[in-house]
């Protein structure tokens, strides 16, 4: 078959694709608006599929059909500092001289300490001291000054002192007293860093099969969905005791040799399963509907596979909604990328706004009938008599096209 067919047979094919593309057109509802404000509404995995992740196709109408600017947003990672209070082992004071506060360093301070103090405007000087069992001290900070200008919005003060890094089990911090009256510490400590990385959405939406390949001494999971959805990381539940496994995420694919289409997998992502790991694995925002899963056994048993779940990251539609009014949302694919003023206006910190849901996502075939109104009049190429010509003319070719390389394989 010459290049020219194969051209206009991928064409064919494009054609029909891009004409049940038009075809569809799918509409949801959104929950009822108690009070005015920015909601965010996490976008449902079969939307964000039904949508093919395009969100150029998305629009929010009010009951009177006006657009509804939005922003599509990630969900937003969290890190906090906490405060940990380090143990004060003893508190002294040495005739009105020297004040002085023992703590258990337990987790061996990096290079700073925490004081909260009550409120004050007394400056001090201070001496740290380190030791390993509280008889022989040793000097870390000689004679620095902590300065103390009192606060205006509370009643404690917080001081945070550089420290030389160091592995002594106790420090001791000493106050001098001889020119000012003593000031009263609460708490010594250190903030610990603590990062919450978005939690992932449960992903059940594949069939899944499996079979083993003792020839070449594998495991192969096969799964199946209707529709391509966003990935983004892998759990395995595995019973076998000891196992370290090489893994592949794989996808037939089709390529010609010697004019023979011919399958083969080809290979997304690898990684390793163990009995040592937490066996999650993250694919950064792979899409997939038909893919494979290749366990390479070598000469073991067949792992025992309990579970394999599969995680979303949550993606959010983020909009200002008014009390009281009906809204629904749209998806179109005959509609080009909105450009909304509200992009400008919105943080990046989506945690702390109001919630609205996505509710009965319904296909309509007719992308007329969208909100009960007529859209406003669209070109003949995106038509539903393009549409059906479309169909009539690439099913024609693809039949004609497939006859002819019958025939041709025959000859040759």
């Amino acid at each position: 078959m010459k290049i020219s067919k194969m051209r206009i047979l991928c064409l064919s094919i494009s054609l029909l694709w891009a004409a049940t593309c038009l075809a569809q057109s799918h509409r949801a509802d959104l929950s009822k608006i108690a009070s005015d404000g920015l909601y965010k509404i996490l976008l449902p995995a079969d939307l964000r599929a039904e949508s093919d992740n395009n969100f150029d196709y998305l629009r929010i109408k009010d009951s009177q059909g006006q657009e509804v600017p939005y922003v599509i947003m990630d969900a937003s990672d969290r890190q906090y500092s906490s405060f940990k209070s380090l143990k004060i082992n003893s508190k002294n004071s040495y005739s009105d001289s020297v004040s002085s506060f023992i703590i258990e360093n337990e987790n061996v301070l990096e290079d700073y300490l925490v004081l909260k103090i009550a409120n004050t405007t007394i400056d001090k000087n201070y001496t740290l001291y380190g030791s390993d069992e509280k008889e022989e001290w040793f000097g870390l900070v000689a004679t620095q000054r902590l300065s103390l200008n009192g606060s205006n919005s509370g009643t404690t003060i917080e001081k945070r002192l550089s420290i030389p890094l160091n592995n002594y089990r106790y420090l001791r911090l000493d106050f001098d007293d001889k020119n000012s009256i003593p000031i009263k510490v609460l708490e010594m400590g250190v903030y610990e860093n603590q990062y919450f990385p978005s939690q992932m959405l449960p992903l059940d939406k594949f069939s899944q099969s499996a079979a083993a390949n003792n020839i070449e001494k594998t495991s192969r999971i096969e799964f199946k969905s209707q529709r391509s959805y966003q990935v983004d990381a892998i759990t395995f539940k595995i019973g076998t005791e000891f196992y370290l496994r090489n893994t592949s995420i794989v996808v037939q694919k089709e390529h010609e040799v010697k004019r023979v289409i011919e399958m083969y997998d080809d290979i997304l992502s690898s990684f390793t399963l163990s009995s040592k790991g937490s066996n999650s694995v993250a694919l950064y925002g792979s899409y997939l509907s038909d893919f494979s899963l290749i366990i390479d056994n070598q000469d073991n048993p067949a792992l025992e596979i309990e579970a394999i779940s599969f995680y979303q990251k949550p993606k959010y539609l983020v909009t200002y909604l008014k009390a009281g009014k009906n809204y629904k949302l749209e998806i179109n694919a005959a509609l080009s990328r909105p450009s909304y003023d509200l992009a400008y206006f919105i943080s990046n910190n989506i945690n702390d706004l109001k919630e609205a849901q996505i509710s009965k996502l319904e296909i309509l075939k007719d992308s007329k009938t969208i909100s009960g109104k007529e859209l406003t009049p669209i070109s003949f190429w995106r038509s539903q008599l393009f549409m059906w010509l479309a169909i009539g003319l690439g099913g024609i070719l693809v039949i004609y096209f497939a006859v002819t390389m019958l025939k041709d394989m025959s000859k040759s």
